[in-house]
């Protein structure tokens, strides 16, 4: 708790600054509040993990930087490409654009920023603290339908919305796993959104739309489209990333990285009790 705790005091602390600063939303301060809260709350963990382990964390490989980001922004994108694809199929797509690209600077900013916070707290501390006690899938389980219910208050929830999130908590729990490293489910999350409000121009988890590269709107059943809440609370969004998550697990099955309940190590892995 101390440790999320510390980290949302960055996250704030970042954003108090930028507003004190009085740059405006949209233009100035996001990618530079965006970006530098990204790396502030990495530090943070970081800093973390070392006084509470007395390790670095084993979960932030720094030489494995470059290609799990690349796997993870790869991954994220490509599968938010599939669920626009699969309700382009099926219903009536209205797209405008191109826009400038600078419209997408504080998308990419701010998805990072998401990516990066969610991730900590949900995969580097939740999961992490389960696993550690009940084993890999129950932390997987568990850790995706509370990622999924801190989602009930977005616009437009629905019980289509809330299976697909769990799944999503599924998929960047198993991507966690597989690669043993935050790497790569913080750039799959930043990669999702930021392909679907940056590039579509959609709606992500029922949060406003915004002017993308395209902008992209849909016209027919919200079981179709996800209606309110974007696309990944569409049927065909779903499923893709069902299938994704179910490819996930078995990855991380096939690598070995299903751990029994145990004790952690100091350098934050997990010491099996059998």
């Amino acid at each position: 708790m101390l440790g999320a705790v510390a980290v949302f005091a960055v996250l704030i602390a970042a954003h108090v600054a930028a507003q004190l600063a009085h740059l405006p939303r949209w233009r100035g301060w996001l990618p530079v509040a965006g970006g530098g809260a990204a790396a502030l709350m990495l530090g943070a963990y970081a800093c973390w993990r070392r006084r509470t382990t007395g390790a670095p964390p084993a979960d932030l490989p720094l030489l494995r930087l470059g290609p799990h980001f690349l796997a993870g922004l790869l991954i994220g994108a490509g599968l938010q490409a599939l669920t626009v694809l699969s309700i382009a199929l099926v219903a009536p797509a209205h797209v405008t654009g191109p826009n400038p690209p600078g419209v997408m600077v504080p998308i990419l900013a701010d998805a990072l920023e998401t990516g990066v916070f969610e991730e900590i707290i949900a995969r580097g501390m939740l999961f992490a603290w389960l696993e550690a006690r009940w084993g890999s899938g129950r932390a997987l389980a568990l850790s995706a339908l509370i990622f999924g219910g801190l989602h009930v208050v977005n616009p437009g929830f629905s019980p289509l919305a809330a299976v697909g999130l769990a799944a999503a908590g599924i998929l960047l729990g198993a991507g966690f796993m597989a690669a043993r490293s935050l790497w790569v489910p913080i750039a799959l999350h930043a990669g999702w959104n930021f392909t679907e409000a940056g590039l579509f121009g959609a709606s992500v988890s029922g949060h406003d739309e915004l002017v993308g590269l395209f902008v992209t709107r849909f016209d027919g059943r919200a079981l179709l489209t996800g209606g309110a809440f974007g696309p990944e609370a569409s049927l065909g969004g779903v499923a893709v990333v069902v299938l994704a998550a179910g490819a996930m697990v078995a990855l991380a099955w096939r690598r070995g990285q299903f751990r029994p309940p145990g004790r952690q190590r100091r350098d934050g892995t997990v010491k099996s009790s059998h």
